[in-house]
C-alpha cells in the first residue's frame, strides 16, 4: 500500500470535480453559505469601525469552521502547514539547534548532526549572544527561535561565547538557513551488562523506518536479543511509517490494522507485507498518555497478535484517521475521513461524549478476573466516560477497549517532591551540569575514551558534587534539606543523566536516566515474567 493514511497532501486543483461530487441541494446551500461569508466580509470592510486583517479574521473563522464539525478536523494557517508539513516529512528549516536559558543567557545544548549549526561549527555549550545584531541575552527561546526561523536561503550572522582553554571567547558564525533532515529514532543503544535494546521513536515520519531498520542491523551486532521500544510523548504521524516499523517484527500475512471509511479507497485492512528481520526477538513496548495515532497502532499490533508486552501508561486514545489538503495560499486544512481499529477490532478512539454512564459490561464483568477488572477501575476514574468491551487474544489473553491502549503492566513514574520540581522547572540541575561540563569535558571525553557506555558503567556524582549542587542552589534561594534527603538518589542519577547528554546526546542521557525511570526499569524486569504475560506454553 503506497498512499500515506495519515498525512495524504492534495494541491488544491479547483472546485469543478468537487462540486460533481456533492448533491445539488447541499451544492445550493454552500453555495448560499459562501456568498453570505462573502457579504459579511465586505460589509465589515466598508463600515466596520475599527480596522481588521482580513487574512487574520478568516483564518479565525476557518479554524472554528473545521473544529465544530470535528474536534479532530482542523484548518491550518501558513506557519502551521508549514510546521506539520515540516513533522510529516521528518525535516526542519532553521540552523539545527536546541537552546535553553540558563542563568538569562541562551545555550546550546543540542547540534542536530550534518545540519547547518553542525557544518559550521557550533557546539554544545556555545552561549548565543546576537542574531544579525539583535541581543537575545535575557530573551526567551521563542524569541531566539523566531529570529532563526528565516526563510529557506537567508545568512544568519551568529556571535557566540564560548569557553575554551580556560577562557571566554567570542566567536562570529554566518550560517545559511536550510532544510535539514530531523531524526526521530532518538536513542538506540544495548543496556549494559544486558542483552536488551533500546530504541527511542519520537514521531513516524516518512523516513523513521528506515532509521529503526538501521539502528536495529547495529544493536543486533552489539549483542541485543531482546528490545525495548519507547513511545512515550510519541503523538503519531505518517501511519504508513508505523506499518513498514511493524512489518520488522511480524511474519508475513499477519493483520495489523482494520480501516472503516465512508470513502471507499480508504475502507481496508493491513495485513504485514513481509517476513520480518526481527519476527522472533522478544519485545516490550512503553507508552504513555502522550502516545496517540500511530503509536497507538503500533502498540494496539504488538498486543492484539500477543506480540509482545505494552509497559506504562493507558494512551491517548486518537483512533481517527485524517486526510490533509494544502490550498494554493500555502495554508492547509484535514478533515476526520475514517477511524482504525486493532487487529481483533477494538476502537482506539477515546469517547468525546462526557455525558455517557461509565460501566463494564456484564461480559467484561465475568470474563477479567479481580486484578484486572481492579486496574480497569482505577483507570475509568482518569479518563472520560465509555462502555468498555473485552477481547481475547489467539493466546487467550483479554483485552479491553476503553479509548486508547491500556497496557498489559501499567507502571505510573514516581512524583517529584516540591524540591525537586521548582529545581527541574528553573533549570537548576541542567545549568550546574553546563558548568560542569564546560570546565570538564575535555577530561570526561579522554577518561571515558569517547564512549557513553563507560561513562554511564564508572561514573558518579559524589558527595563533593552534591555538596557543591546545594551550594549553587542555596545561592539563588531554593532549597530545602529534608526534601533534598527524600529525592538525593535521583539528584545523582539526574545530574549524572544530564552531563551524559550533553557530552554524547539522547542515548548516553536514557542509559543512564534509565535507572531512575521506573517504567524503563519496569520494562527491563518484564522479560523474565514475558511467556507467563503473554500467556505463551
Amino acid at each position: 500500500m503506497k498512499f500515506k493514511i495519515f498525512f495524504l497532501v492534495f494541491i488544491f486543483f479547483g472546485i469543478s470535480k468537487i462540486h460533481s461530487q456533492i448533491d445539488s441541494i447541499a451544492q445550493s446551500k454552500i453555495n448560499y453559505q459562501a456568498n453570505k461569508y462573502k457579504y459579511l466580509l465586505e460589509m465589515l470592510y466598508k463600515y466596520s469601525l475599527d480596522t481588521f486583517d482580513i487574512n487574520r479574521v478568516s483564518d479565525q473563522a476557518f479554524t472554528k469552521l473545521f473544529t465544530s464539525v470535528h474536534p479532530q478536523s482542523l484548518y491550518f494557517d501558513k506557519e502551521e502547514y508549514l510546521k506539520i508539513d515540516e513533522q510529516n516529512r521528518g525535516t526542519s528549516h532553521g540552523i539545527g539547534v536546541d537552546l535553553a536559558l540558563l542563568n538569562d543567557t541562551l545555550s546550546i545544548i543540542k547540534v542536530v548532526k550534518k545540519s547547518p549549526a553542525d557544518s559550521a561549527g557550533l557546539i554544545v555549550g556555545d552561549k548565543l549572544l546576537f542574531i544579525d545584531g539583535i541581543s537575545v541575552v535575557r530573551k526567551l527561546k521563542q524569541y531566539a527561535d523566531s529570529l532563526i526561523k528565516k526563510p529557506v536561503g537567508n545568512k544568519l550572522h551568529l556571535i557566540v561565547r564560548r569557553f575554551a582553554d580556560n577562557n571566554w571567547q567570542l566567536k562570529e558564525f554566518f550560517i545559511e538557513v536550510k532544510d535539514f533532515t530531523v531524526p526521530t529514532v532518538l536513542a538506540a543503544f544495548v543496556f549494559p551488562k544486558t542483552k536488551i535494546g533500546y530504541v527511542q521513536i519520537s514521531y513516524f515520519s516518512d523516513h523513521t523506518d528506515e532509521e529503526l531498520e538501521k539502528s536495529l542491523e547495529a544493536l543486533k551486532k552489539q549483542g541485543m536479543e531482546d528490545l525495548i521500544i519507547d513511545l512515550r510523548g510519541n503523538v503519531g504521524g505518517i501511519v504508513e511509517s508505523a506499518i513498514n516499523c511493524l512489518n520488522l517484527f511480524f511474519p508475513k500475512n499477519i493483520k495489523l490494522l482494520e480501516i472503516n471509511s465512508k470513502m471507499p479507497e480508504l475502507d481496508t485492512v493491513i495485513y504485514s507485507s513481509k517476513e520480518g528481520k526481527y519476527q522472533k526477538i522478544r519485545i516490550v513496548v512503553i507508552i504513555d498518555k502522550q502516545s496517540a495515532s500511530a503509536s497507538e497502532i503500533f502498540a494496539g499490533a504488538i498486543q492484539d497478535n500477543d506480540r509482545g508486552i505494552i509497559v506504562g501508561e493507558q494512551s491517548f486514545g486518537k483512533g481517527t484517521i485524517q486526510k490533509i489538503w494544502r490550498l494554493t495560499d500555502s495554508t492547509g486544512f484535514r478533515i476526520t475521513v475514517a477511524e482504525y481499529f486493532t487487529p481483533l477490532g477494538r476502537s482506539i478512539q477515546k469517547n468525546l461524549d462526557t455525558t455517557q454512564k461509565v460501566q463494564l459490561d456484564p461480559v467484561s464483568q465475568l470474563t477479567l478476573d479481580d486484578k484486572k477488572r481492579k486496574e480497569i477501575e482505577e483507570q475509568l476514574n482518569k479518563i472520560p466516560p465509555q462502555n468498555i468491551q473485552t477481547f481475547r487474544t489467539k493466546n487467550n489473553r483479554i483485552l479491553i477497549s476503553m479509548g486508547g491502549i491500556l497496557p498489559d503492566v501499567i507502571v505510573q513514574n514516581d512524583t517529584m517532591n516540591t524540591l525537586t520540581r521548582v529545581l527541574v522547572q528553573k533549570g537548576m540541575f541542567l545549568e550546574f551540569a553546563m558548568n560542569q561540563y564546560l570546565v570538564e569535558k575535555n577530561n570526561l571525553f579522554s577518561e571515558y575514551k569517547n564512549n557513553f557506555v563507560n561513562f554511564v558503567l564508572n561514573y558518579s556524582v559524589n558527595e563533593e558534587k552534591l555538596e557543591l549542587f546545594k551550594q549553587f542552589s542555596i545561592k539563588r534561594n531554593i532549597w530545602n534539606e529534608q526534601y533534598f534527603q527524600q529525592d538525593k538518589e535521583y539528584f545523582k542519577i539526574y545530574l549524572k543523566s544530564l552531563l551524559g547528554y550533553l557530552l554524547w546526546q539522547d542515548n548516553a542521557y536514557k542509559c543512564a536516566f534509565g535507572e531512575a525511570d521506573k517504567t524503563i526499569r519496569t520494562a527491563i524486569n518484564s522479560f523474565d515474567k514475558y511467556n507467563k504475560t503473554l500467556n505463551i506454553k
